[in-house]
């Protein structure tokens, strides 16, 4: 918890995806779900490399969503 009193879960990305192979989990989502914080933690000189990755798009909208839904 931080001083506002919001929780968080660093690096739940990863424990996630590692959740999902550890139960026989799609390797492409284990991979997408890896990937699930990329898109929200960008900084602006990182995002020629972040477009030009195969999952780009994907990610994209599933931050956008994710974003949408708060």
């Amino acid at each position: 918890m931080d001083e506002e009193g919001r929780q968080h879960f660093p690096n739940h990305a990863q424990a996630s995806e590692e959740l999902w192979r550890s139960i026989g989990g799609n390797e492409e989502v284990a991979t997408l779900i890896g990937m699930d914080m990329d898109i929200h933690l960008l900084k602006g000189d990182q995002v020629e490399a972040f477009a030009s990755r195969k999952e780009a798009a994907t990610l994209l909208l599933a931050g956008l969503k994710a974003r949408d839904s708060r």
